[in-house]
């Protein structure tokens, strides 16, 4: 097998993405990982819309990678935050603090507990009514304050005033504003109208009649002769193949839902999603049968024999609908084919080809990678050192399994510990 590439080292970001905090222990990240691995799945989205499944593929392998970072290398749990304000209670746990007011247990008021507000008194003692001392004085000025409250009602809502005309007189009723006097109708008819648009019409007809008899003017080199363009192509030769795009945005083409990606005129990447791009990167017709599947250290001609053109290419990562593969080099380092259908195959090394067989149908922790293909077969995806079938995972370290997560059960993988209870230990007996 080839070697394994360095882990990199988990963040706080990693955790934050599995609902956790920094430190968390291992059976709370396995726990949080199996239950974001089921919903973000992408089996789970394969009849939703493009958009949603391509965010759910990016949503899983995120979850993946930081899954990786943290077993691999997982931070130490963030110090205890110390309790703030320390000898003085909370503002909300109802004790009294040094500096809160008291309540006085035995009913009394304290001193500068506030009295309600009583009416103010002449100088005689008594007490005052809207200024006056006299209740009857005071009765007499409320009610004439509230007549007069009532006749400026009448005024404002356009009540009779005739109850009020000793005080009012009749109503005034404001004259009519004039009428303008009523203009005829203005005619719209236009004299020979039906002429006018034929002549118009038969204008517009000559002008794209000669513009269509117009020679187009060749293009540059051989741009005009081809039929799809590549990586490498120039901008003009993707306008001979695609012509005009939708937008331009900078260094970049749209036509509908795909996109060219240019760097210095030329092509480096592109998306076809509704396969509305005349691309290949196939320089020539392939001659022979092509092989049946590609593996790790594949080369990218021997994966475009096998698969075709890409459906996407950005940078070293070129995708196949929702499945992956990622270069190094200009070889195969890893993938994702979750949805089956890339050709791919890992195969046994040398020495466990002249080894043969292996007896044991189940592996265990310090088995190689070659002992868990020759079980499990190829695995659905690959991330590092990290080997996923389907929801099960398991994790090398100097090549050899050193951990190992299958909630599902779908992995004949035995313990450590149910080796040592009998002499012939099955896939069961993790159980």
């Amino acid at each position: 097998m080839a070697p394994m590439s360095v882990p990199q080292t988990a963040t706080a970001q990693d955790y934050r993405l599995l609902g956790l905090k920094p430190g968390a222990p291992d059976k709370a990240v396995k726990r949080a990982y199996r239950d974001l691995a089921k919903k973000w799945h992408p089996d789970r989205f394969a009849q939703r819309s493009p958009l949603e499944r391509a965010q759910a593929e990016e949503k899983f392998k995120r979850l993946q990678e930081a899954y990786r970072r943290i077993l691999e290398h997982p931070l130490a749990p963030e110090p205890e935050a110390e309790p703030k304000g320390e000898g003085g209670p909370s503002p909300f746990s109802g004790g009294s603090g040094s500096g809160a007011a008291e309540q006085p247990r035995n009913g009394r008021k304290s001193p500068g507990a506030t009295r309600p507000r009583e009416a103010p008194k002449d100088s005689a003692g008594r007490k005052r009514f809207f200024g006056f001392s006299d209740k009857k004085t005071a009765g007499r000025a409320a009610a004439v304050f509230a007549a007069a409250a009532c006749i400026t009602a009448a005024a404002l809502w356009g009540l009779p005033t005739g109850l009020f005309e000793g005080y009012w007189g009749s109503r005034t009723v404001p004259a009519p504003l004039p009428v303008p006097p009523a203009r005829e109708p203005v005619s719209v008819g236009t004299p020979n109208l039906a002429e006018r648009l034929d002549d118009a019409l038969k204008v517009q007809r000559d002008l794209l009649n000669r513009e269509a008899a117009r020679p187009v003017p060749p293009l540059p080199g051989d741009a005009a002769r081809k039929s799809s363009f590549t990586l490498g192509s120039s901008q003009a030769e993707v306008l001979a193949v695609q012509g005009p795009p939708d937008k331009k945005i900078g260094s970049r083409w749209t036509y509908g839902l795909s996109e060219v990606r240019f760097r210095d005129g030329r092509v480096v990447g592109y998306d076809n999603f509704d396969g509305r791009l005349r691309v290949s990167l196939q320089k020539e017709p392939p001659s022979g049968e092509a092989p049946a599947f590609f593996t790790l250290g594949s080369t990218q001609e021997e994966v475009l024999r096998v698969q075709g053109t890409p459906t996407s290419v950005r940078g070293d990562r070129w995708t196949y609908g929702f499945s992956e593969v990622r270069f190094r080099d200009g070889r195969v380092v890893s993938y994702d084919n979750y949805f089956g259908n890339l050709k791919i195959r890992l195969l046994p090394s040398p020495d466990a080809v002249a080894a043969g067989p292996a007896p044991a149908g189940f592996f265990t922790i310090g088995s190689t990678p070659d002992d868990v293909l020759a079980v499990q077969g190829t695995p659905t995806s690959i991330r590092g050192n990290v080997w996923f079938y389907e929801f099960a995972d398991v994790l090398f370290r100097d090549g050899r399994v050193r951990w190992v997560n299958d909630p599902d059960g779908r992995l004949r993988f035995v313990p450590l510990e149910a080796l040592s209870r009998g002499p012939t230990p099955t896939p069961d007996d993790k159980r």
